[in-house]
């Protein structure tokens, strides 16, 4: 890249100078600005990736045990079917809060804690209930991971575009105003320089005369 490819087209002047160093100033504080959202925004980001983590291994854990009330509750004569025909009469639902994050909005979806109670008659009953209760905790914790990784990849996202706006700014725009203003200076330094020996010449010449 050559000198004139890494500094702005602009006239040597000190009003150009001035409005330079103010851009530079602007731009260093627009950097640090960013940076701090950008922490912001990574630690958000270890934080969601770890609960992501967790979650994931409840989870498992939570499908286990319903597969187990669930062989125990056909074992027993149990009959899931009843608890899926009454499910239509009491669907659950998802919740969506909304969350701000350094200027971004992140939807968090979550089952409500309060769920119809279903009464099931019968010896099987309390099983069939209890397998019911443990499956929509494993729903519950689906919803949450789904949340979570919608919150991973917009923080993500966001994470990126961050990174970039600082690279741009710390090794493109601030770089380039700080070779300007260098160049600026140097060609007012010559001018100053010029300006020094034309007006010495001219007391010289007075002086001869």
């Amino acid at each position: 890249m050559g000198a004139g490819e890494q500094r702005l087209a602009v006239f040597p002047t000190r009003m150009s100078l001035g409005q330079l160093q103010g851009r530079v100033q602007g731009a260093e504080k627009g950097k640090s600005l960013i940076k701090r959202r950008g922490d912001a925004l990574q630690m958000k980001h270890r934080e969601v990736a770890a609960k992501l983590l967790q979650k994931k291994c409840e989870l498992e854990k939570e499908i286990e045990n319903a597969y187990f009330f669930l062989s125990r509750t056909e074992f027993y004569g149990g009959d899931m079917r009843l608890a899926q025909q009454q499910a239509k009469s009491a669907p659950l639902s998802v919740q969506i809060d909304l969350e701000g994050l350094a200027g971004l909005i992140i939807p968090t979806y979550r089952i409500p804690e309060t769920i119809m109670p279903m009464v099931f008659m019968g010896t099987s009953g309390k099983l069939i209930s209890d397998t019911r209760a443990q499956f929509i905790r494993c729903l519950s914790l689906m919803v949450e991971m789904a949340s979570l990784q919608v919150s991973f990849d917009m923080i993500d996202q966001m994470v990126q575009a961050t990174n970039r706006r600082v690279n741009a700014l710390e090794h493109v725009l601030i770089p380039k105003l700080e070779n300007t203003i260098l160049y600026i200076q140097s060609e007012l330094d010559e001018q100053d320089r010029e300006e020094f020996f034309r007006l010495k010449k001219v007391q010289t010449k007075r002086h001869d005369a």
